[in-house]
Protein backbone atom coordinates (compact mmCIF):
# COMPACT_ATOMS: atom_id res chain seq x y z
CA UNK A 1 0.00 0.00 0.00
CA UNK A 2 1.56 3.60 -1.18
CA UNK A 3 2.58 5.50 1.67
CA UNK A 4 -0.53 8.19 0.99
CA UNK A 5 -2.86 5.50 3.02
CA UNK A 6 -0.51 6.41 5.91
CA UNK A 7 -0.34 10.25 5.56
CA UNK A 8 -3.91 11.17 4.46
CA UNK A 9 -7.33 11.55 6.24
CA UNK A 10 -10.47 8.70 6.09
CA UNK A 11 -13.50 8.93 7.57
CA UNK A 12 -13.19 8.77 10.99
CA UNK A 13 -15.43 10.94 12.98
CA UNK A 14 -13.72 14.42 14.19
CA UNK A 15 -14.95 16.60 16.64
CA UNK A 16 -14.74 20.28 17.12
CA UNK A 17 -15.72 22.45 20.24
CA UNK A 18 -18.15 24.23 20.56
CA UNK A 19 -19.38 26.92 23.37
CA UNK A 20 -22.41 28.27 24.13
CA UNK A 21 -21.88 31.70 25.09
CA UNK A 22 -23.88 34.24 27.13
CA UNK A 23 -23.51 37.90 26.57
CA UNK A 24 -21.82 39.78 28.63
CA UNK A 25 -21.00 36.72 30.57
CA UNK A 26 -19.04 37.93 33.87
CA UNK A 27 -15.15 37.11 34.39
CA UNK A 28 -14.08 35.95 37.41
CA UNK A 29 -10.71 36.92 38.49
CA UNK A 30 -9.08 33.71 39.59
CA UNK A 31 -5.68 33.83 40.92
CA UNK A 32 -4.62 30.62 39.25
CA UNK A 33 -5.95 31.59 35.91
CA UNK A 34 -3.37 33.15 33.44
CA UNK A 35 -3.93 37.03 32.69
CA UNK A 36 -3.58 35.97 28.71
CA UNK A 37 -6.53 33.14 29.24
CA UNK A 38 -9.00 36.09 31.63
CA UNK A 39 -7.95 38.53 29.04
CA UNK A 40 -9.30 36.25 26.14
CA UNK A 41 -12.65 35.38 28.04
CA UNK A 42 -13.32 38.88 28.41
CA UNK A 43 -12.72 39.75 24.69
CA UNK A 44 -15.51 36.56 23.65
CA UNK A 45 -17.76 37.64 25.83
CA UNK A 46 -17.58 40.54 25.02
CA UNK A 47 -17.79 39.85 20.74
CA UNK A 48 -20.83 37.81 21.63
CA UNK A 49 -22.83 40.74 23.39
CA UNK A 50 -22.73 42.77 20.11
CA UNK A 51 -25.42 40.49 18.86
CA UNK A 52 -29.65 39.92 19.92
CA UNK A 53 -29.36 36.29 21.10
CA UNK A 54 -29.43 35.80 24.70
CA UNK A 55 -27.11 32.84 24.19
CA UNK A 56 -25.22 32.17 20.97
CA UNK A 57 -23.76 28.88 20.03
CA UNK A 58 -20.02 29.16 18.55
CA UNK A 59 -18.03 26.92 16.67
CA UNK A 60 -13.88 27.52 16.24
CA UNK A 61 -12.82 27.83 12.83
CA UNK A 62 -9.39 27.96 11.33
CA UNK A 63 -6.58 29.64 12.70
CA UNK A 64 -3.85 31.07 10.43
CA UNK A 65 -0.69 32.40 10.93
CA UNK A 66 -0.65 36.45 9.34
CA UNK A 67 -1.54 36.73 6.26
CA UNK A 68 -1.05 33.35 4.90
CA UNK A 69 -3.77 31.20 5.36
CA UNK A 70 -2.43 28.72 6.48
CA UNK A 71 -1.92 27.63 10.33
CA UNK A 72 0.37 26.00 12.47
CA UNK A 73 1.60 24.31 15.73
CA UNK A 74 0.45 27.60 17.43
CA UNK A 75 -3.04 27.12 15.77
CA UNK A 76 -4.03 24.09 17.91
CA UNK A 77 -2.25 25.63 21.22
CA UNK A 78 -4.51 28.92 20.90
CA UNK A 79 -7.61 26.46 20.49
CA UNK A 80 -6.35 25.11 24.40
CA UNK A 81 -6.82 28.81 24.92
CA UNK A 82 -9.54 29.44 23.90
CA UNK A 83 -11.17 26.36 25.20
CA UNK A 84 -9.74 27.11 28.61
CA UNK A 85 -10.86 30.57 28.12
CA UNK A 86 -14.63 29.81 27.89
CA UNK A 87 -14.46 27.78 31.18
CA UNK A 88 -13.71 31.37 32.68
CA UNK A 89 -16.96 33.04 32.25
CA UNK A 90 -18.51 31.97 35.40
CA UNK A 91 -20.63 28.92 34.64
CA UNK A 92 -22.56 30.66 31.99
CA UNK A 93 -20.26 28.66 29.22
CA UNK A 94 -21.72 25.32 28.48
CA UNK A 95 -18.98 22.99 26.33
CA UNK A 96 -20.70 20.03 24.05
CA UNK A 97 -18.60 18.48 20.68
CA UNK A 98 -20.36 18.30 17.29
CA UNK A 99 -18.96 16.31 14.27
CA UNK A 100 -16.47 18.35 12.25
CA UNK A 101 -18.03 18.59 9.43
CA UNK A 102 -20.26 21.57 11.17
CA UNK A 103 -16.70 23.72 11.26
CA UNK A 104 -17.12 25.37 7.77
CA UNK A 105 -16.15 28.99 7.26
CA UNK A 106 -19.21 30.97 7.05
CA UNK A 107 -18.40 31.37 3.03
CA UNK A 108 -19.22 27.67 2.39
CA UNK A 109 -22.97 28.09 4.15
CA UNK A 110 -24.76 28.92 1.14
CA UNK A 111 -23.13 25.72 -0.75
CA UNK A 112 -23.47 23.20 2.04
CA UNK A 113 -26.84 24.52 3.35
CA UNK A 114 -29.36 22.11 3.09
CA UNK A 115 -26.99 19.06 2.70
CA UNK A 116 -27.35 18.38 6.31
CA UNK A 117 -28.50 19.67 9.31
CA UNK A 118 -26.95 22.94 10.51
CA UNK A 119 -29.01 23.49 13.49
CA UNK A 120 -27.09 24.16 16.59
CA UNK A 121 -24.54 26.57 14.75
CA UNK A 122 -24.59 30.64 15.18
CA UNK A 123 -21.52 31.66 15.20
CA UNK A 124 -17.79 30.53 13.69
CA UNK A 125 -14.77 32.18 15.86
CA UNK A 126 -11.78 32.60 13.98
CA UNK A 127 -8.11 34.44 13.73
CA UNK A 128 -4.87 35.38 12.51
CA UNK A 129 -1.91 35.35 14.40
CA UNK A 130 1.59 37.70 14.66
CA UNK A 131 5.14 37.82 15.79
CA UNK A 132 4.60 40.74 18.14
CA UNK A 133 8.27 40.52 19.69
CA UNK A 134 7.60 39.38 23.46
CA UNK A 135 3.77 38.23 22.79
CA UNK A 136 2.13 36.60 19.99
CA UNK A 137 -0.84 39.17 18.93
CA UNK A 138 -4.10 37.21 17.86
CA UNK A 139 -6.66 39.40 15.98
CA UNK A 140 -10.37 37.25 17.07
CA UNK A 141 -13.10 37.50 14.58
CA UNK A 142 -16.58 36.11 15.14
CA UNK A 143 -18.98 35.53 12.37
CA UNK A 144 -23.19 35.16 12.29
CA UNK A 145 -23.30 31.70 10.95
CA UNK A 146 -27.25 32.38 9.95
CA UNK A 147 -26.53 35.45 7.91
CA UNK A 148 -22.27 36.16 7.54
CA UNK A 149 -22.29 39.03 9.60
CA UNK A 150 -19.50 40.40 11.39
CA UNK A 151 -20.80 40.01 15.22
CA UNK A 152 -17.41 41.22 16.60
CA UNK A 153 -13.08 41.86 16.29
CA UNK A 154 -10.71 41.55 19.18
CA UNK A 155 -7.23 41.68 19.69
CA UNK A 156 -5.62 39.63 22.23
CA UNK A 157 -1.61 39.31 23.33
CA UNK A 158 -0.17 35.46 24.25
CA UNK A 159 3.15 36.16 26.09
CA UNK A 160 5.48 34.52 24.40
CA UNK A 161 7.04 32.99 27.70
CA UNK A 162 3.54 31.38 28.01
CA UNK A 163 4.20 29.16 24.99
CA UNK A 164 6.15 25.63 25.06
CA UNK A 165 9.22 25.95 23.65
CA UNK A 166 8.10 23.26 21.20
CA UNK A 167 5.45 25.27 19.95
CA UNK A 168 6.49 26.82 16.56
CA UNK A 169 4.71 30.29 15.20
CA UNK A 170 6.11 30.12 11.85
CA UNK A 171 3.98 26.72 9.61
CA UNK A 172 6.79 24.48 9.13
CA UNK A 173 7.20 25.14 4.84
CA UNK A 174 5.74 28.39 4.85
CA UNK A 175 7.92 29.40 1.68
CA UNK A 176 7.32 26.32 -0.36
CA UNK A 177 3.71 26.50 0.31
CA UNK A 178 3.85 29.94 -0.87
CA UNK A 179 5.15 28.78 -4.31
CA UNK A 180 2.18 26.40 -4.41
CA UNK A 181 -0.66 28.67 -3.78
CA UNK A 182 1.40 30.79 -7.23
CA UNK A 183 1.74 27.90 -9.13
CA UNK A 184 -1.87 25.97 -8.87
CA UNK A 185 -3.93 28.57 -7.45
CA UNK A 186 -6.24 29.68 -9.28
CA UNK A 187 -5.70 28.47 -12.72
CA UNK A 188 -8.68 26.74 -14.33
CA UNK A 189 -12.05 29.03 -12.64
CA UNK A 190 -14.15 30.42 -15.05
CA UNK A 191 -14.97 33.19 -13.87
CA UNK A 192 -18.88 32.97 -14.67
CA UNK A 193 -20.09 30.43 -11.79
CA UNK A 194 -21.92 28.44 -14.01
CA UNK A 195 -20.29 25.69 -12.10
CA UNK A 196 -19.36 26.08 -8.82
CA UNK A 197 -17.21 23.85 -6.22
CA UNK A 198 -16.75 23.49 -3.07
CA UNK A 199 -14.41 22.06 -0.39
CA UNK A 200 -13.59 21.50 3.22
CA UNK A 201 -11.41 19.53 5.22
CA UNK A 202 -13.03 17.67 8.51
CA UNK A 203 -11.12 20.55 10.26
CA UNK A 204 -12.38 23.57 7.99
CA UNK A 205 -9.42 24.71 5.39
CA UNK A 206 -6.38 26.28 6.80
CA UNK A 207 -6.75 23.34 9.27
CA UNK A 208 -4.21 22.17 11.49
CA UNK A 209 -4.26 18.15 11.63
CA UNK A 210 -1.02 16.45 14.67
CA UNK A 211 0.38 13.21 13.65
CA UNK A 212 -2.25 10.21 13.20
CA UNK A 213 -5.37 12.13 13.20
CA UNK A 214 -6.83 11.56 9.84
CA UNK A 215 -8.37 13.55 7.26
CA UNK A 216 -11.21 13.92 5.57
CA UNK A 217 -12.32 15.93 2.20
CA UNK A 218 -15.49 17.07 1.87
CA UNK A 219 -17.03 18.77 -1.43
CA UNK A 220 -19.71 19.25 -4.05
CA UNK A 221 -20.70 20.95 -7.09
CA UNK A 222 -23.68 22.96 -7.94
CA UNK A 223 -23.64 21.10 -10.77
CA UNK A 224 -23.44 17.47 -12.13
CA UNK A 225 -20.17 16.76 -12.83
CA UNK A 226 -16.93 14.59 -12.81
CA UNK A 227 -14.46 15.01 -10.66
CA UNK A 228 -10.81 15.07 -10.06
CA UNK A 229 -8.78 15.79 -6.88
CA UNK A 230 -5.30 16.39 -6.75
CA UNK A 231 -3.15 15.92 -3.32
CA UNK A 232 0.04 17.74 -3.00
CA UNK A 233 2.04 16.70 -0.06
CA UNK A 234 4.71 18.94 1.76
CA UNK A 235 7.86 18.01 -0.88
CA UNK A 236 5.48 18.97 -3.16
CA UNK A 237 4.48 15.69 -4.88
CA UNK A 238 1.09 15.47 -6.49
CA UNK A 239 -1.34 12.29 -6.33
CA UNK A 240 -4.93 11.72 -7.90
CA UNK A 241 -6.79 10.41 -4.34
CA UNK A 242 -10.07 10.59 -6.29
CA UNK A 243 -11.40 8.50 -8.44
CA UNK A 244 -9.62 5.78 -7.19
CA UNK A 245 -9.59 2.08 -6.96
CA UNK A 246 -11.78 2.40 -4.42
CA UNK A 247 -14.33 4.52 -5.78
CA UNK A 248 -13.88 4.52 -9.89
CA UNK A 249 -16.92 6.48 -10.92
CA UNK A 250 -16.19 10.53 -10.48
CA UNK A 251 -19.32 11.97 -11.48
CA UNK A 252 -21.08 13.69 -9.04
CA UNK A 253 -24.99 14.78 -9.12
CA UNK A 254 -25.45 18.30 -8.49
CA UNK A 255 -25.54 19.19 -4.73
CA UNK A 256 -24.22 16.11 -2.98
CA UNK A 257 -22.02 15.95 -0.60
CA UNK A 258 -19.15 14.18 -0.58
CA UNK A 259 -16.62 12.24 1.73
CA UNK A 260 -13.56 11.06 0.91
CA UNK A 261 -12.63 8.65 2.33
CA UNK A 262 -16.19 7.77 2.67
CA UNK A 263 -18.43 5.43 5.34
CA UNK A 264 -17.47 1.92 3.91
CA UNK A 265 -14.39 3.37 1.88
CA UNK A 266 -11.69 0.26 2.91
CA UNK A 267 -9.19 3.21 2.87
CA UNK A 268 -8.03 5.96 5.29
CA UNK A 269 -5.63 8.87 5.67
CA UNK A 270 -4.01 9.49 8.47
CA UNK A 271 -1.55 12.57 8.40
CA UNK A 272 2.42 12.12 9.76
CA UNK A 273 5.99 13.21 8.98
CA UNK A 274 7.29 14.85 7.47
CA UNK A 275 5.18 17.71 8.93
CA UNK A 276 4.23 20.64 6.80
CA UNK A 277 1.36 22.41 4.59
CA UNK A 278 -0.04 20.39 1.97
CA UNK A 279 -3.09 21.18 -0.47
CA UNK A 280 -6.35 19.35 -2.08
CA UNK A 281 -6.89 20.48 -5.43
CA UNK A 282 -10.60 19.75 -6.67
CA UNK A 283 -11.32 20.09 -10.32
CA UNK A 284 -14.70 19.89 -11.77
CA UNK A 285 -15.88 19.67 -14.75
CA UNK A 286 -19.24 19.26 -16.52
CA UNK A 287 -18.12 16.84 -19.48
CA UNK A 288 -15.29 13.82 -18.61
CA UNK A 289 -11.82 14.61 -18.34
CA UNK A 290 -10.03 13.01 -21.64
CA UNK A 291 -6.95 11.62 -19.34
CA UNK A 292 -7.82 10.21 -15.57
CA UNK A 293 -4.23 9.23 -14.27
CA UNK A 294 -3.96 6.48 -11.80
CA UNK A 295 -5.00 6.97 -7.98
CA UNK A 296 -2.06 6.82 -5.23
CA UNK A 297 0.52 6.63 -7.36
CA UNK A 298 3.02 9.74 -7.65
CA UNK A 299 2.74 12.18 -10.75
CA UNK A 300 5.28 14.34 -10.21
CA UNK A 301 5.94 17.78 -8.96
CA UNK A 302 2.96 20.22 -8.71
CA UNK A 303 2.36 22.35 -12.03
CA UNK A 304 -0.46 24.38 -13.51
CA UNK A 305 0.12 21.48 -16.31
CA UNK A 306 -0.78 18.77 -14.31
CA UNK A 307 -3.56 20.08 -12.88
CA UNK A 308 -5.12 21.16 -16.69
CA UNK A 309 -4.36 18.15 -18.07
CA UNK A 310 -7.46 16.34 -19.94
CA UNK A 311 -9.38 19.45 -20.24
CA UNK A 312 -11.07 19.61 -23.40
CA UNK A 313 -11.85 22.61 -25.43
CA UNK A 314 -15.20 22.71 -24.29
CA UNK A 315 -14.46 22.80 -20.94
CA UNK A 316 -12.41 25.60 -21.59
CA UNK A 317 -16.03 27.85 -22.44
CA UNK A 318 -16.41 27.90 -18.64
CA UNK A 319 -18.05 24.05 -17.69
CA UNK A 320 -15.61 23.98 -15.08
CA UNK A 321 -14.66 25.16 -11.61
CA UNK A 322 -11.82 24.18 -8.93
CA UNK A 323 -11.39 24.81 -5.31
CA UNK A 324 -7.99 24.57 -3.56
CA UNK A 325 -7.58 23.98 0.52
CA UNK A 326 -4.60 23.59 2.46
CA UNK A 327 -4.25 21.89 6.24
CA UNK A 328 -0.90 21.64 8.01
CA UNK A 329 0.32 18.37 9.94
CA UNK A 330 2.48 19.30 13.10
CA UNK A 331 3.45 16.89 16.12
Amino acid sequence: MKNIFRRLPVYVPSFVILAVLTAAAPVPAAAQTPPHVRETAAAMGKMAANQHRPVLTVSFGSFTYEYSGIGGPFSRFLEEILSDAITQTNGKVSLFVLNALFNLDPELKEGFAGLFNLEGVEAVMSGKYFDAGDSVRVRLEMVDFTNGALIGREEIAVPKSAVPESVSLLPPNLEEAARVFHEIGDIVKSGDERIVVKATTNRGNGAVFRDGEELVVNFFSSRDAYIKIYHIDVRGETNLIFPNRFHANNFVSRNTLVRIPGPGHPFSFVLGEPYGTEFIKVVASTAQFRIVEESFSDLGRYSSGLVVRGLTVKQREGDLAESLINFTIVR
